[in-house]
């Protein structure tokens, strides 16, 4: 029994040794050793020196840029040409809506202006009367000036300008020339619509042009011409002034 079992174990033994031997393969020479008969005779036991191709991956690696060739650069500059003339439609634009001068501004600027003021017959002052109809604020039912352009104030101002020129150009006449509020140079025509040009419209007219003043002019002349009276062409000069856009909107 025992003798058996030692057998059968040399067998597994020598199974083994002989099963990696040949998994490993023989060993390589040594030449360093000068004992190994193939090296000493000059001969390899490999049937070829050549030395082993190193294995393929097998996945191979490829190269991950991807190169694109440049595009030729083509001047546009050169070759753009302006095409054919479009027609487009044009639609209107409007910033704000126009405004006119506040109530303040004309209470106080008229008697600066003119001297004389809007009243009434009675001589109570219209401004006030016609406060809130002209847009003043009384701080109850309107807590702010309105400014808005609007027919009843266009009557109005047509109303202001006869009253106020009627009692300006009489008062005019019986100051001195050169303080006069309105018709300063009575003799030079022209030259006094350039001055009231200046003053209430903020236009400057050279005295090489008439451009500025020419409707002035000739409404002074048909005035004139029908009723004989400079007081008159002035007074109508001045309610043209006054109502004019260029004075109280902007």
């Amino acid at each position: 029994m025992y003798r058996t079992l030692c057998l059968l174990m040399v067998c597994t033994l020598s199974f083994l040794v002989g099963c990696e031997e040949n998994t490993l393969g023989p060993k390589p020479s040594n030449p360093s050793n000068p004992s190994d008969p193939s090296k000493v005779s000059g001969k390899s036991d490999s049937p070829t020196d050549a030395t082993p191709a190193i294995a393929t991956p097998f996945f191979p690696i490829k190269d991950p840029v991807h190169k694109i060739p440049p595009k030729p650069f083509k001047n546009h500059w050169s070759t753009l040409k302006p095409g054919a003339a479009k027609k487009a439609k044009l639609n209107a634009f409007f910033s704000r809506n126009a405004r006119r001068i506040n109530l303040d501004k004309l209470m106080r600027s008229i008697p600066y202006l003119f001297g004389v003021t809007w009243k009434h017959r009675n001589g109570q002052n219209m401004f006030t009367r016609l406060k809130l109809t002209l847009g003043g604020a009384d701080y109850i039912s309107l807590g702010k000036n309105n400014d808005d352009m609007t027919k009843l104030f266009m009557k109005l101002m047509d109303d202001m300008a006869t009253n106020v020129c009627k009692q300006a150009i009489p008062a005019d006449y019986k100051r001195a020339t050169n303080a006069r509020k309105f018709v300063r140079f009575e003799n030079d025509v022209n030259a006094n619509l350039r001055f009231i040009r200046l003053k209430f419209h903020a236009v400057y007219v050279p005295k090489t042009s008439t451009q500025g003043i020419a409707k002035l002019r000739v409404l002074y002349d048909k005035v004139l011409a029908k009723t004989k009276s400079k007081s008159k062409a002035w007074e109508l000069i001045c309610i043209a002034t006054l109502t004019s856009p260029e004075f109280y909107a902007y």
